[in-house]
């Protein structure tokens, strides 16, 4: 009868095995991929809350200025969900970037993510939040006044987080490389040929527009960056899955005997 191995023992083979180090990779991935959703989940669940919100169905017109208070609340609590939301993303890529080779696809596919126009426009904005006392972002919210037998009753209506297109756009075609305390030296800040592409991508993209609405770029950069992710992952697991898939099987097996102790 062939005598169980020793959790020691499984440990031991989880760790020889010929794709350990893609597994242990792929295993923090998902830890850190939970945390990138769930501050997506928590920016998308804020700017949804703001743009369904009725602030008040009836108020004096006179109270206008108590709409700006809260509109302004709205506004702070937007920049730290998309602050972290971007921050994540931002360590997403380095435990990418510290792992894959230097070379060859999975190189290629990272370095052109890089390169996309969506990822350098929310890292420009992150920069100019972070660094910058007033950030170009705006709300919008539509008011309506009725005459009732009340008398003058002001409707609010659902409202957008917006961003100047030409704020970004010139904010990033004067940008200079600086290492002053204080300020970004953020790779993108000196990096030309991306500064390029975002401004030409602003320009094409929104070019019968002055402002930029925040929710659809946020959405579209959440599935952009995905997509590219998840090739890097699905390729790492077919270099070898015979491999992969006895790999997990250990880890699984360790996982289960833990429980029992």
């Amino acid at each position: 009868m062939k005598k169980e191995k020793t959790i020691g023992e499984l440990i031991n083979d989880y760790r020889s095995s010929s794709c350990y180090n893609i597994h242990y990779f792929l295993l923090k991935s998902r830890y850190i991929r939970y945390v990138f959703e769930d501050n997506f989940r928590e920016l998308l669940k804020h700017i949804n809350k703001y743009e369904r919100e009725i602030f008040s169905k009836r108020q004096n017109f006179k109270e206008k200025k108590l709409t700006g208070i809260k509109s302004h609340n709205y506004l702070k609590k937007f920049i730290k969900y998309f602050h972290n939301y971007v921050a994540v993303v931002y360590s997403v890529e380095g435990h990418c970037d510290k792992f894959l080779p230097t070379r060859g696809s999975m190189r290629g596919k990272f370095d052109v993510m890089k390169r996309e126009p969506l990822r350098l426009f929310i890292f420009a904005l992150r920069n100019n939040i972070t660094h910058y006392t007033i950030p170009p972002i705006s709300i919008s919210v539509k008011h309506k006044k009725r005459t009732t037998s009340h008398g003058e009753v002001l409707f609010l209506t659902k409202g957008h987080f917006k961003v100047s297109k030409t704020a970004i756009l010139s904010d990033n075609q004067n940008a200079q490389p600086t290492r002053r305390s204080g300020q970004s030296n953020s790779e993108f800040l000196i990096d030309d040929i991306k500064r390029n592409i975002l401004c030409a991508y602003i320009s094409r993209r929104y070019k019968n527009s002055s402002s930029i609405n925040l929710k659809d770029v946020v959405i579209k950069h959440h599935k952009m960056f995905l997509k590219y992710i998840n090739k890097i992952d699905s390729e790492l697991i077919g270099m070898n899955k015979t491999g992969y898939c006895e790999t997990e099987r250990l880890y699984k097996e360790i996982i289960k005997r833990q429980s029992m102790l």
